[in-house]
Formats: structure tokens, sequence, C-alpha cells
């Protein structure tokens, strides 16, 4: 975020700019700003364009986004493609910069917390990273509200981090890839589910 009171992106602009050009800082939007009801989008928006003019070159969406920020009303979950949030990836576009997205987590996250879930020996340690609880919503329908925004807003740039935020099936990234000239992945992270796949399959994705 940029700005007081503690000018976080001020500080990582500056510890990038010792990287002799091998940095790019991308801002994180403030998400309490939808507790000013109407016209939460376009204040992100401003925002955006002023962390640009002090040298962010896109914008970081964590996946608090569908999972943890609160609507405008308080008690609903902020959706992914939640219409007040339509003049920021606007202006990202406009910008010409990059969104980089998280959504969602591995599947096994949903799943029953026991020893059957491969991600048993993780969940064990962190408890708190697992969603098969009540009042989660459900990996699929995040994943549906990340594809209506990335097919809503075709000027914007959308980067789906972790193997477009579903490594454990590459026919679907794939999918999204040739239906979607402005999505793009990285494959940080996810290095257990995308080598679980064969090999030529894996070729042939690439």
């Amino acid at each position: 975020l940029p700005g007081p009171p503690r000018e976080m992106l001020e500080t990582q602009l500056a510890a990038a700019a010792t990287g002799e050009g091998r940095i790019a800082v991308f801002m994180t939007p403030n998400f309490k700003l939808v507790r000013m009801g109407k016209g939460y989008g376009e204040a992100m928006a401003d925002q955006l364009a002023e962390a640009q003019r002090l040298g962010a070159r896109g914008l970081k969406i964590s996946k608090g986004l569908g999972l943890g920020f609160p609507g405008p009303d308080g008690k609903r979950l902020l959706a992914i493609d939640d219409p007040g949030l339509r003049p920021l990836w606007e202006r990202a576009g406009a910008l010409g910069m990059p969104v980089a997205i998280h959504i969602g987590d591995p599947k096994a996250f949903w799943k029953p917390l026991n020893p059957e879930n491969e991600r048993w020996d993780e969940l064990r340690a962190h408890p708190e990273w697992s969603f098969s609880g009540p009042g989660v919503p459900p990996w699929q329908d995040l994943y549906d509200a990340f594809e209506r925004l990335v097919a809503r807003h075709k000027k914007t740039t959308f980067i789906g981090v972790h193997f477009g935020n579903d490594p454990e099936d590459p026919d679907n990234v794939a999918r999204m890839l040739d239906k979607y000239p402005n999505f793009f992945i990285d494959t940080a992270a996810r290095v257990p589910e995308i080598g679980r796949h064969p090999q030529e399959k894996m070729k042939g994705f690439y």
C-alpha cells in the first residue's frame, strides 16, 4: 500500500531499487476501503494509479478476496467478481498493469482433515489452513467467479499464480489459456501438483 502510516509500497520500491532493474514491485490494494460503501472500487483504482506513479509495475491480489475480506455489508465475503471492484480491474488494464491473482488454495484444503488427505502432515501443522468446515465457499465456486472476472475484463492482463490457481487440473488451465488471451500463469509453489502428472502430458502442455 502506498502512503502513511506504514508506507509499505515506498519501502519495497526503495529495496527493489538496489536490484539494478531485476525486481518488479506489485501493489496490494487496501480492501478496508470496501467499508466506505459506494465508490470503493474507484478509490482502489485511484490508489493503483498513485502506486504506478511511485514505481509499482502491477497489482497483486491475495486469496483473501473470496475467502476472507468482508463485503460492503460486513456480513458476506467480498466475491472475487464483486461488481464494485470493476473500476479497479479496468484501471489496471488502462494503466497496463498486470494483475497477479491468487484465488483458492490446493483442493486438498477443502477435504476432511484426516490421514486420507494428501496434505495431512501439512494441515496437522497448520490446521488454520483447512477450508473443510462450514461457511467457506466451495473451491469450484471461487474458480467460477475467477473465470467470470477474467472473461469480463478482456483488456486487463490476469496472471493466475500457482499454475493458474488449478495445478491439479492442467487440462483446465490449458482451456483457460486457449480461451482467454488476457490470461497467463506462473508455476510457483505447486511443483508437487505439477509433478504428479505424466511427463508427456506436461510436455504437451508447455
